[in-house]
């Protein structure tokens, strides 16, 4: 509750910062905000790119959100995106893993196209 009142003096001072934006999503993330969370993220993910500092867990981040908002596709792209990472951490890994388990159990099969 706390870090939700602090968020706009946040956002006022560091709303341009990819950092500072993945902070606001994560916070409205656990707070049960998911569409707050994924505005925030979307600006978050228009600022970083791969190999950027912390951009692994802001990928992870933004892949929990999209799975919050049944967005599994999307989900799947941004775990994708950590897992190209060959220097991701053990921590990284082991969230990313749980998330695409989470991911699997939850939507449809994709189609097959052949």
């Amino acid at each position: 509750a706390r870090a939700r009142e602090l968020l706009p003096l946040l956002l006022s001072r560091g709303g341009e910062s990819f950092s500072v934006l993945d902070t606001a999503a994560t916070v409205h993330l656990r707070t049960g905000q998911y569409q707050t969370a994924f505005e925030h993220m979307k600006k978050a993910l228009a600022l970083v790119r791969e190999g950027d500092y912390a951009s692994d867990e802001m990928y992870l981040n933004a892949a929990e959100i999209d799975f919050r908002l049944e967005r599994y596709r999307e989900a799947r792209l941004n775990l994708d995106v950590v897992r190209r990472n060959t220097r991701r951490s053990t921590a990284v890994e082991e969230r990313r893993r749980t998330l695409s388990a989470a991911i699997d159990g939850k939507s449809p099969a994709p189609r097959r196209t052949d």
